[in-house]
């Protein structure tokens, strides 16, 4: 603990070692108040950090103890979602590799599905990029058995397993020239066979009451 300026701590304690890298993990946090109260809050959290590390261990050995408990009764149609798992090991490689690792071997390529989470960490784009470049090395293949994670299997995390369980067909292609499967009035031509939840609503064509009074907002309006 340190004085980082008028009332203002900086706490520092210890969360055990890395079991990837055998690294020291420390965590920091900034608390404001008097150094008693300061004092209060660090053993707080080290009793909290230290009963997390009983109970939890690390993300990939809270996995190890769910397939464990689940395997015996699994089902070829389980699926695991990884949005909020995936926003947070994106950032440490080594359990990154080992959750999607596990999951891909028990759970199958097929039933591995990651949605955005996005109200609670907004724009998912780096969580998109991170699996798009992310690779399990040949080192844990051998010695954990974990499949190559090829651009197939990760499109299929991203969207197509999803999109096969809820009945939709993707759009593919280059984005630029996504949109031209709709034709003029608005239908797809995957409309027909689309469930009807899914199925774009033609787009109503100028009426009287749209053409003729200005307060009147058309079917273009972006609002």
């Amino acid at each position: 603990m340190r004085l980082r300026g008028r009332d203002s701590w900086q706490l520092r304690f210890y969360l055990g070692t890395d079991p990837g890298t055998g690294r020291p993990r420390w965590h920091s946090k900034t608390v404001h108040g008097t150094q008693r109260f300061a004092s209060r809050q660090l053993e707080v959290l080290e009793a909290e950090a230290s009963r997390a590390r009983i109970r939890a261990g690390t993300l990939s050995d809270l996995l190890d103890r769910w397939l464990e408990a689940a395997f015996p009764g699994w089902s070829a149609s389980t699926v695991t979602h990884i949005g909020s798992t995936w926003w947070y090991v994106m950032r440490y490689p080594v359990q990154a590799a080992h959750v999607l690792g596990k999951l891909l071997k028990y759970v199958g390529e097929n039933n591995v599905l990651w949605g955005t989470d996005c109200l609670f960490y907004g724009s998912p784009q780096d969580q998109i990029q991170a699996l798009r470049s992310f690779k399990i090395s040949e080192e844990f293949q051998e010695r954990y058995g974990y499949p190559e994670l090829t651009r197939a299997i990760k499109t299929k995390i991203l969207g197509g397993n999803g999109a096969r369980l809820y009945g939709v067909e993707p759009i593919t292609g280059d984005a630029s020239t996504a949109g031209a499967s709709w034709n003029s009035s608005g239908a797809s031509s995957r409309d027909a066979t689309a469930p009807s939840a899914l199925r774009r609503p033609p787009r109503p064509g100028p009426s009287a009451s749209s053409t003729t009074r200005r307060s009147c907002k058309t079917s273009d309006d972006p609002r």
